[in-house]
């Protein structure tokens, strides 16, 4: 910060330090020479002096950049502000442009993570929503390697400060973790400054930035692997995950309870889970994929068979859809083997019953309408649709059903004699035939 500083201030703007924390650092202060400065303030407490950032001076002097480090900072009680970035707000909301600096592990939405990670609660955290309304961010990355060099060369604190923290806090493990913890959050300030620049470009997304994969639970157990396959994906891909589930609010309280098990899984591997509010699953999800710039919508495969157009599974409306997504479908569920197996199609089911007697029953009416127009072999036909469409959606032995029902009523309506079985000619018993055949 200082270094860039320096050549902006050679550039001929007006940059100001308000306070830099040295540490006792020769080098630091070296970088400072040459810089405006703004006086610290004295303050007293309890029967001694602490010189603090002078906020009224800063807005007195009102430059175009002010330097104040340590954006983390508790301020000396009696100061303006308890904290050193309410500080900072102010200088903002003032038009004061200012450079800051903060470490990671100051940041309100990690700090359950760092306690865990490091076995210490930071007690002085930075609001996340003050580095959203930051306009630029910088990632000073070093290797824990690096940073623990320059801690025994006393670049960071004085040495017996640097020999404590090598031994406590700065040990190689937890540098590795809050240096992952680093990179995550700027990963997410990239995915956010891109959604920006996608709205006021007007273009629409996806941007394939980085992986980012959205699966889509619908609060049955067969989530639970639908989930792992989405964990596993991410890890290879290195991808971001999230999972979603749409409540079209008539879940019954037994899939409310599935679908917070599922969440809690999602959470145990590390991703995130949200829950959308709407009437249409596909709507939802892909206005979502598009809001969080998701690559990847993964699926699990309905094992259902659809009777109308209107239900067909999710991954086929969403493949009809959209060609900005990859679509990932997964199997889901153990398919238990039994002793004795039935093909699918062979299985009566009463929706396969009701759609196969509406379509000979349909079949009727328009022979009806049309046998003055259409001979016999031809009026046939008519009933021959209904057996195709009994065996695309309902399966081989709606099929069978179909042309044996579409003969008998065939055979009862239109040969002569009618109103009988009965069949007196040869003609009329070959239609029959090849119809049924």
């Amino acid at each position: 910060m200082l270094r860039t500083a320096r050549e902006r201030a050679e550039e001929g703007d007006d940059i100001v330090i308000g306070v830099v924390e040295s540490h006792g650092r020769a080098d630091t202060e070296a970088l400072c020479e040459g810089l405006s400065r703004i006086p610290l303030a004295p303050l007293q407490h309890h029967g001694r002096t602490f010189y603090e950032f002078d906020i009224d001076a800063a807005l007195e002097r009102k430059p175009t950049i002010l330097l104040v480090d340590e954006l983390a900072h508790r301020n000396i009680p009696g100061s303006r502000h308890p904290r050193r970035y309410q500080d900072i707000e102010e200088l903002l909301d003032a038009g004061i442009d200012v450079w800051t600096t903060v470490n990671v592990q100051h940041l309100e939405s990690l700090n359950d993570d760092v306690a865990r990670i490091t076995g210490i609660r930071m007690r002085e955290t930075v609001p996340d929503a003050l580095l959203e309304r930051a306009r630029d961010v910088s990632l000073v990355d070093l290797t824990p390697e690096e940073l623990l060099e320059r801690l025994r060369r006393g670049k960071v604190y004085i040495p017996e400060q640097a020999r404590a923290a090598m031994e406590g806090y700065f040990n190689e493990s937890n540098l590795n973790a809050l240096r992952e913890l680093a990179i995550q959050t700027m990963a997410e300030r990239v995915d956010a400054d891109v959604k920006v620049a996608m709205d006021a470009s007007g273009r629409a997304g996806p941007w394939p930035v980085r992986p980012h994969l959205l699966v889509v639970v619908n609060g049955s157990e067969d989530d639970v692997s639908l989930v792992r396959a989405a964990h596993r994906m991410a890890e290879r891909r290195l991808a971001v995950w999230r999972a979603v589930y749409v409540d079209k609010g008539i879940a019954s309280p037994e899939q409310q309870l599935t679908v917070e098990k599922i969440f809690s899984l999602v959470t145990r591997l590390g991703g995130d889970s949200l829950r959308l509010q709407g009437h249409s699953q596909l709507g939802e999800v892909l206005n979502y994929a598009r809001s969080i710039n998701a690559t990847t919508i993964m699926v699990g495969r309905d094992a259902k068979r659809r009777w109308w157009p209107w239900s067909r599974p999710l991954a086929q409306r969403l493949i009809a859809h959209t060609d900005v997504f990859d679509i990932v479908v997964v199997a889901q569920g153990n398919v238990k083997q039994s002793r004795r197996k039935r093909p699918p199609g062979w299985r009566l089911r009463p929706p396969q019953l009701l759609a196969t007697s509406l379509a000979v029953m349909a079949s009727l009416g328009i022979a009806h309408l049309l046998e003055p127009w259409l001979e016999l072999a031809n009026l046939s036909l008519v009933f021959l649709a209904a057996v195709l469409f009994s065996a695309i959606w309902a399966g081989t032995a709606m099929a069978m059903l179909s042309a044996v029902v579409g003969f008998l009523v065939f055979n009862f309506f239109f040969t002569e004699p009618r109103l009988t079985f009965a069949m007196v000619e040869r003609g009329q018993l070959l239609t029959v035939v090849f119809f049924f055949w």
